[in-house]
């Protein structure tokens, strides 16, 4: 668990790759300061990619999701986004017991979350579904790469002002989805 403070943590790319463990709770924003290949601005990649954490809570003022970020979470059933609140350690502990684990993963609905990056979710087995709100202006490659029959996928957004599929950069809406 990373505990609250008003102070930003920084999380470098690969910052939880591999890990063992059932579940990772980080109670404060994050800010990330690394680049893609293309030289844009993105958030850690492969931040818990080929772990075996089962629950991930996440504060709800991230603004995208690294390539790979989840890749290859087998163990992963839930990921949870929450408000960064000043808690007790019993009081933080209550909290995350008593989540809705539901298996289904809702993205932030808040102005500053727009991104998905390349294979974020990609053989992630254990996640009943996805719900992908208005504001996500674009998603990468292969996100759901080796997701199977059952696994859901819900797309609530409006045609205006979604960035529609480019060819050359292969980003935003692609017209198969």
């Amino acid at each position: 668990t990373i505990a609250y403070s008003e102070e930003p943590i920084n999380i470098e790319s690969y910052a939880f790759w591999g890990l063992n463990g059932e579940q990772v709770t980080i109670n404060r924003d994050v800010t990330f300061d690394t680049t893609d290949y293309q030289g844009q601005t993105t958030i850690s990649e492969y931040l818990f990619a080929d772990s075996t954490v089962e629950t991930i809570v996440l504060p709800n003022s991230l603004s995208a999701i690294g390539a790979q970020a989840f890749n290859g979470c087998m163990n992963l059933k839930d990921i949870q986004f929450v408000m960064p609140t000043l808690l007790s350690k019993e009081e933080e502990e209550a909290i995350i017991d008593n989540l809705e684990l539901t298996g289904i993963v809702t993205l932030p609905a808040t102005e500053n979350f727009s991104k998905i990056g390349d294979e974020a979710f990609a053989f992630v087995p254990n996640i009943n579904g996805i719900v992908i709100p208005e504001n996500v202006k674009e998603v990468g490659q292969n996100v759901f790469d080796g997701w199977a029959n059952g696994q859901e996928i819900t797309i609530a957004y409006q045609q205006e002002g979604v960035l529609p599929w480019d060819e050359e950069t292969q980003t935003g809406w692609h017209p198969s989805w």
